[in-house]
């Protein structure tokens, strides 16, 4: 039994590194916009608003 889960805590930590360990070449960069001593727009960083009403109850 011993052997069965020194072989199985093996296999895990394996597995975790190895995907750990990978390139994340499929993550997305987005580039930030820098407001440091100037005025930022919203227009700058969005293209529309929306209002989302919020649905409460007087249970809440």
């Amino acid at each position: 039994m011993k052997l069965f889960q020194y072989n199985f805590l093996l296999l895990a930590v394996l597995v975790f590194h190895i995907s750990c360990s990978k390139d994340p070449e499929g993550i997305p960069v987005i580039k930030g916009t820098n407001v440091e001593g100037e005025e930022l727009m919203l227009s700058d960083i969005a293209s529309s608003i929306k209002e989302i009403p919020l649905e409460t109850g007087d249970e809440i």
